[in-house]
């Protein structure tokens, strides 16, 4: 017979600094193994023998699904025996027990000292000892101790749920513990998984769990109040982690101070923690039984809190221009820089800044802070969009063309395909009174009759060509035609030698001519013949385009016609409509395209079927009549869009505009003013996106974080940005929604969970290629990642600069801290700081134990790291 239970707590803390808890090495002793396959007595059973095989049993079942071994920690057995002996003395099986200081497997193990355990959870089981039981077809028994701790192990991986403990890769630590009942022959078994950042090494320390209950209620000092998580204050602990912290100050915006330490009790007290409660060899080391979660726990001495009043007014105290003095009255003048000098404390004491709400404790200033500035991504720029934009613009003059026709002639001498000089001249200066361009181009070459008909052709072929180059720069490339034509000079020279001394060749054929010519051609009167025969006569087709205006009524005046037919109309057609409203349009558009905007627009009536219409104006006027400002045109807006009648294809640009308003109030801090408070998230919704809601029930004190439901629109903008401006903003929107919902997040308390599901979106957007990154850059996003507790992530950023021949030091110092999870001793990590000094420098290395951040060093229990600490640096451990 057996049950079992289950269950799976996740409990997510930030921690400050790495900080080292101790933990009991377990020793398994060669006896056991021994004894693993001996008769259990059932009087007397060894329990430890027990417990031991059946934690190695879960390890041997882990390995074989490619898991890594578990290791064991006394705090979790001290939790899972706890909880074994209470269970013996009950017939049911249960994860809670009534005393509060153990109420859950979460307040058990912090109870024993595990603070640092960051998700644990629980597997509860009970079975009869010394019986033979059959299971699947199996003959099972829990005779020996083998067979016992293999039962349990069957167990404790039967069902889902069980089984999902066992086989998490979410645990690195885990412990079994047995209670057993020799009377009923009942055993109760209890394994306890649990994860830890903190790897721990110290040796076992005294459990004082028992202690712990008689200790009373602790009671803050000064009337101050535990922590209780209030919605409406996650502003106030928004806006606190934004101030800095400099050179002994706490500074910010006097505007954001007031808000933060609104109503008389808030204000702010600082806790000093000695840093000699980490030393294991302190008489007090024992006697804390949670050493610092870095989150709620106080461990250290909290001084006199300071209050809205006192801090407010040194802010006032200290600014010159707080008062402007006239010659009859002295006036008071908002600070605009909100200072405070903070209380210094010996470097033998870490600190934290805590922020008071009505005397309660809200929230703990991080060491580890996101580095918010290194991250300059303001929203884009975005432009309320007019709808005239697109409007197709009206042609205010027609094209019209002419042709022109140019002749010229060209002569040339044998061989030749040049133009003379002069002639060109001559061409040029044509041109210059025509506009426009040569369309064709046709050349009839003229040859004289001595040569041959081929290489006539050749040669007029040239002679265009050429002829063309001078012509180039009038010549419409796209569209140009090139017409040559050849002939010989027969008709022409026969013209020529009528009635002259060659009027007999006339009778001869033509071969006889052309020899003969050849054979004389040296003859001057022959010479002169053939000169006049070679020419080119070029026609030059010119065209030339000029605008004559087009003479269309105005927009204004198109419009009043329109609205007179349509106010006269006995029931006007929507093709009416739509044709004033075009001219509506075309209206705004020539007046934006003229930039010349006259003292009153144009008069547009109410047509409450025709919303659209209202719409355009107030778009004109907000954008470049410019007489109203955000929050006048954000009411109008609203007014108009929620119009029953208001058009569905507006309804983009309707919303798009209304969310550039909205950030823009956003980045100025003047949203809830615009949004006039709201209370319920319906209402904001319909601020956003125009929903309408037939019922709003919403009490006043639900109240909305308007910067969480803002950004979420951010993934609206997204979309109408693609449609409106073609992804114009689309990269820098997503790269400012990611940043700033993380830093949403990491403001809260305890740090959201969703953190983890926007880093792989935040890398996509700033960093989607590594290689590509520069040191500082690396560096800066290292920081970011191990600000939101990602430090495998940081890691892999800054070891390529870390681990080269000449690193980077400030890369180096973050990547010595993030090594130390890798090493299985504080001696092995300490030769390997040994080995990091020549690299970072006697100063960097020694600052590294000055200002303890991601990892406190001085815990580090090692002499040899202590002599060289001392010998090297001039500030001695």
């Amino acid at each position: 017979m057996f049950r079992l239970f289950f269950i799976s707590i996740r409990r997510i803390t930030s921690l400050k600094t790495i900080i080292l808890f101790a933990f009991s090495t377990l020793t398994f002793h060669l006896t056991s193994a021994q004894m693993a396959h001996a008769p259990i007595d059932l009087k007397t059973p060894n329990i430890r023998t027990l417990e031991l095989l059946s934690f190695l049993e879960i390890n041997r079942l882990r390995q074989n699904e490619n898991l890594p071994n578990l290791d064991w920690d006394d705090v979790l057995y001290r939790a899972a025996k706890d909880h074994a002996t209470y269970l013996l003395t009950k017939t049911k099986l249960s994860h809670n027990q009534h005393s509060k200081e153990k109420r859950n497997p979460v307040t058990r193990v912090r109870l024993h000292g595990g603070v640092d355990f960051s998700k644990v959870s629980e597997n509860v089981i009970d079975l009869s000892l010394g019986i033979r039981f059959q299971e699947n077809g199996l003959i099972k028994n829990t005779i020996t101790y083998a067979s016992t701790s293999q039962a349990l192990t069957k167990l404790f991986t039967k069902s889902k749920s069980t089984r999902r403990n066992t086989f998490s890769d979410h645990y690195n630590y885990s412990a079994t513990a047995v209670a057993y009942d020799s009377s009923s022959q009942r055993l109760v078994a209890v394994q306890v998984f649990g994860f830890s950042n903190t790897p721990l090494s110290i040796p076992k320390l005294e459990d004082i769990s028992t202690k712990i209950p008689n200790l009373g209620k602790p009671q803050l000092p000064y009337g101050l109040k535990k922590y209780q998580y209030k919605k409406r204050e996650l502003e106030a602990v928004k806006d606190f982690s934004k101030l800095k912290l400099e050179k002994g100050y706490l500074t910010g915006s006097f505007k954001s101070a007031k808000k933060i330490f609104k109503g008389k009790k808030s204000g702010i007290v600082m806790e000093f923690i000695p840093l000699s409660q980490y030393d294991v060899n302190s008489k007090t080391y024992t006697d804390i039984p949670n050493r610092r979660n870095g989150l709620f726990e106080l461990n250290g001495k909290l001084n006199e809190p300071i209050y809205r009043h006192k801090l407010l007014k040194y802010s006032r105290l200290v600014n010159d221009d707080y008062f402007i003095y006239t010659r009859f009255l002295k006036i008071k003048k908002r600070p605009q820089t909100f200072i405070f000098p903070l209380p210094t404390n010996s470097s033998q004491y870490e600190y934290n800044i805590i922020l008071l709400k009505k005397k309660k404790i809200t929230t703990l200033r991080s060491y580890i802070s996101v580095p918010w500035s290194y991250f300059d991504t303001p929203f884009p720029d975005l432009k309320v969009t007019n709808h005239f934009y697109t409007l197709d613009s009206l042609p205010k003059y027609r094209v019209l063309t002419s042709f022109d026709t140019l002749n010229f002639r060209a002569y040339y001498k044998t061989g030749e395909v040049e133009v003379h000089p002069d002639t060109v001249k001559q061409l040029l200066n044509k041109f210059k009174n025509l506009d426009g361009r040569i369309k064709r181009v046709k050349a009839t070459s003229y040859a004289s009759i001595e040569g041959d008909r081929i290489a006539n052709n050749q040669l007029a072929l040239k002679r265009k060509e050429y002829f063309i180059q001078y012509i180039q720069p009038w010549i419409d490339q796209k569209s140009v035609k090139s017409i040559l034509k050849y002939k010989e000079q027969w008709k022409l020279f026969h013209q020529q030698i009528q009635d002259s001394p060659l009027e007999h060749l006339g009778k001869m054929k033509m071969d006889e001519v052309r020899a003969y010519v050849n054979t004389n051609k040296e003859d001057p009167y022959i010479a002169n013949l053939l000169n006049q025969q070679r020419y080119t006569d070029f026609e030059l087709i010119w065209e030339q385009e000029y605008k004559e205006f087009i003479h269309r009524p105005s927009p204004e005046s198109v419009f009043d016609s329109l609205l007179h037919v349509i106010k006269t109309a006995a029931k006007p057609t929507k093709n009416l409509f739509s044709a004033l409203e075009k001219a509506q349009l075309a209206y705004y558009k020539e007046l934006y395209q003229n930039k010349s905007y006259p003292q009153t627009l144009l008069e547009v009536p109410f047509f409450e079927k025709h919303p659209e219409f209202r719409y355009h104006e107030l778009v004109f006027q907000f954008t470049h009549y410019k007489n109203i400002n955000e929050e006048q045109f954000f009411r109008r807006l609203h007014t108009i869009g929620t119009s029953d009648n208001f058009p569905s294809r507006l309804k983009s640009d309707l919303i798009y505009n209304n969310l550039v308003i909205i950030f823009s109030q956003y980045q100025q801090d003047k949203l809830r003013d615009l949004l006039e408070d709201p209370y319920c998230p319906q209402m904001v919704n319909r601020d956003y996106f125009f929903k309408q809601y037939k019922k709003i029930n919403c009490k006043r004190n639900n109240w909305v974080d308007n910067d969480f439901l803002t950004l979420k629109a951010i993934q609206k903008l997204v979309s109408f940005d693609r449609s409106i401006n073609g992804n114009k903003h689309t990269d820098d929107l997503w790269r400012y929604f990611y940043l700033n919902l993380i830093k949403y997040y990491n403001f809260q308390i305890p740090p959201n969970s969703k953190i983890n599901g926007l880093t792989d979106d935040f890398k996509r957007y700033f960093h989607p290629d590594d290689s590509k990154l520069s040191d500082q850059e690396r560096l800066k996003y290292a920081l970011f990642y191990c600000a939101i507790d990602k430090f495998k992530t940081a890691k892999k950023l800054i070891e390529p600069i870390a681990t080269r021949a000449e690193p980077h030091v400030k890369g180096l110092q973050l990547y010595v801290c993030l090594k130390f999870d890798e090493f299985d001793s504080e001696h092995d990590f300490a030769n390997y700081l040994i080995e990091q000094f020549p690299y970072l420098g006697e100063q960097e290395w020694c600052n590294l134990w000055k200002n303890p951040e991601y990892l406190n060093f001085i815990l580090l229990e090692d002499l040899k790291l202590k002599n060289f600490y001392n010998c090297n640096c001039s500030q001695s451990l």
